[in-house]
């Protein structure tokens, strides 16, 4: 849940940042790992409203990188959630988190 949790509170952070295609991207993205979280917390009857200070710390620090280093930095950090999720479905039809991302992006990279 604490991922979860840390993925949407992430993502509410870059979308404060973001603009354009990036801002369209994670205002896709938000509800979707909202559900996520609200799933978890119900499956396991319990309630998280704050991520633990570790978290809370890497989220501060990627929120600064993205401050510093702008569009570019952003993408990074979408790949790299595309690649720790692995197969993980975010839609519940089988798509990765930033699928949307990947085809409709002008961003040549794909994720591994």
């Amino acid at each position: 849940m604490l991922d979860e949790l840390f993925d949407l509170s992430l993502y509410q952070s870059l979308r404060a940042l973001a603009s354009g295609e990036l801002a369209a991207i994670l205002d896709r993205l938000i509800p979707i790992e909202a559900r996520h979280f609200t799933f978890w917390q119900d499956f396991f009857g319990v309630r998280i409203g704050r991520l633990d200070l570790g978290r809370r710390l890497k989220l501060q620090l990627i929120v600064l990188a993205c401050r510093l280093f702008g569009r570019s930095a952003i993408h990074l950090v979408l790949e790299a959630i595309v690649s720790k999720s692995g197969a993980r479905s975010a839609t519940g039809r089988g798509e990765q988190p930033c699928g949307a991302f990947w085809r409709t992006s002008s961003n040549t990279r794909t994720p591994s």
